[in-house]
């Protein structure tokens, strides 16, 4: 785990703000950056003219591997509009604490989760996802990495997203990109049916 070699080698965030000038599209990405002293795990949401919307960090560090060690743990919620879509975006390991994606989740629709998630563990990954979607009602996207680290380490993807009732609608496998269309409306009517957010 050595961050330093990805801030000061290039500048991932203007690799970043560049790309969504260059195709006119919004990006969710995950980067490793340095702020005053501090290593942060962040999620950037850049908008379609290169202005960086959200610099979400990470709330809970990786223990099991030592990261509260190098990283800086966030404090808050990253909540953004993103295309239109109320967005919340979290990191890895913050999937494992539903308490989290519970306090935006009445002000969002959609929640993104980027993550470097290990094929052994790739079970926990899917239906950690499909449980938030349904404790939140909302569509969750999970974007996984693909390949092997230099630990031996080794990813499987399993990048998905599914709607608000839980359901997946497009799961990858491989190192690939998903076109997918979401009808907003579901999560209203979701809520709507079954409005166990107001009860908490």
């Amino acid at each position: 785990m050595q961050p330093q070699q990805f801030v000061e080698s290039y500048s991932v965030v203007s690799f970043l703000q560049d790309l969504a000038v260059q195709r006119n599209e919004s990006i969710i990405a995950g980067v490793a950056e340095k702020h005053d002293t501090a290593f942060q795990n962040n999620a950037l949401a850049v908008n379609p003219y290169g202005q960086i919307l959200l610099r979400y960090q990470k709330q809970r560090c990786f223990t099991y591997a030592g990261e509260q060690e190098v990283y800086q743990a966030g404090k808050q919620a990253g909540i953004v509009e993103v295309a239109g879509v109320k967005t919340a975006l979290f990191v890895c390991y913050d999937l494992r604490f539903p308490e989290l994606f519970r306090a935006p989740a009445q002000q969002i629709e959609m929640m993104v989760v980027l993550a470097n998630w290990p094929q052994e563990r790739q079970a926990h990954w899917s239906a950690l996802l499909q449980a938030r979607a349904i404790e939140n009602q909302c569509f969750v996207i999970g974007v996984n990495r693909i390949g092997e680290d230099g630990n031996g380490l080794h990813y499987a993807g399993g990048s998905m997203v599914i709607n608000p009732d839980g359901v997946v609608i497009t799961k990858l496998a491989n190192e690939s990109i998903a076109q997918v269309i979401i009808d907003l409306d579901e999560v209203a009517q979701q809520r709507q049916k079954f409005d166990f957010l107001a009860d908490y």
